[in-house]
């Protein structure tokens, strides 16, 4: 099981990359797509690079467009990393 200072960690690397954005700028507060410009293209992006890294089953591409923040992004990976990694 992945500690939740891991998974923030590398969440937060994830979002950097897809979103193409200044590492500083990636907080728990960050809002995706008002802060840090993402739009439904590299939410998807998001959720493919979340399911690769995290061996996660499937992130719902629905479910990414309720996110709001990265700290919402690093949740819903704690919970389904945790069931099954």
């Amino acid at each position: 099981m992945l500690s939740q200072e891991t998974i923030t960690q590398q969440v937060r690397a994830i979002v950097t990359e897809v979103g193409r954005t200044d590492p500083g700028t990636v907080t728990g507060t960050a809002r995706l797509t008002d802060d840090l410009g993402f739009d439904s293209l590299q939410l998807i992006q998001l959720a493919v690079a979340l399911e690769e890294r995290f061996a996660i089953d499937e992130v719902e591409e629905t479910a990414m467009f309720d996110i709001v923040t990265v700290g919402d992004v690093e949740e819903l990976v704690g919970k389904l990393a945790g069931d099954g990694a």
